[in-house]
């Protein structure tokens, strides 16, 4: 936490965490197997791959909307199946790693594809 992994880029976490297990996987995005997280259990170590996603959330004084074209997240603790600590890096130019809390509720449009990383 805190420190830049690779190159800084939100991909290069989630390649050197996947190396450093000696995972199965294909570069650029065949982070593993490939499921459904409406339907199967999201754990820690998976990855996700986000396309075009827009994320809302509301509170009584505000509404707040992000927009993340192409990234690359791994999730760092369940806290609910809806509720997600990922850790990412290069969030808003910075390039080092730290943990955001996602609601997967909060997305409103975009593809989040998801991964479970597969031994060799």
């Amino acid at each position: 936490m805190g420190k830049q992994v690779g190159r800084g880029e939100c991909w290069d976490l989630a390649a050197e965490a996947l190396d450093y297990a000696e995972a199965k996987w294909d570069a650029p995005y065949g982070f593993g197997k490939k499921y459904n997280y409406k339907t199967v259990q999201i754990v820690p170590g998976d990855i996700i791959q986000l396309s075009n996603v827009t994320m809302e959330k509301k509170t009584e004084k505000e509404l707040r909307r992000w927009k993340m074209l192409k990234h690359t997240a791994v999730v760092y603790e369940v806290k609910s199946q809806g509720e997600i600590v990922v850790a990412e890096q290069n969030v808003d130019g910075v390039r080092k790693v730290m943990t955001n809390t996602w609601s997967l509720s909060h997305v409103k449009t975009g593809t989040l594809d998801f991964y479970r990383p597969q031994s060799q």
